[in-house]
């Protein structure tokens, strides 16, 4: 199973709505990471292809592109990932630095 979100707050969609071009993005988002699972990759490669086309073909999440902005007004993003086969995990916190 893959599960996805564009972001969060109300800066995640244009007027917090979703729209046919959201289900439709995230639509194809989910089958990047599907294709990767269904060529032998595993749940890391899957989630990583899915990432990448949300950030990089997808202009209108906020998703690791700069998200909901701090009351001060700073760009903070936390990201974590769970492997699920060993347990091992990783993540990050407070980053404001992003491409």
């Amino acid at each position: 199973m893959l599960v996805i979100h564009a972001g969060a707050g109300p800066g995640a969609t244009p007027g917090g709505q979703r729209t046919e071009e959201h289900r439709v993005a995230l639509g194809e988002t989910l089958n990047r990471g599907r294709a990767v699972l269904e060529a032998g990759g595993d749940a890391g490669d899957a989630v990583l292809a899915a990432i990448a086309h949300m950030e990089d073909a997808v202009p209108f999440f906020n998703a690791g592109r700069g998200s909901v902005l701090c009351a001060d007004g700073a760009v903070e993003m936390s990201a974590a990932l769970m492997r699920g086969r060993d347990r091992s995990a990783g993540a990050v916190a407070q980053v404001r630095r992003t491409r």
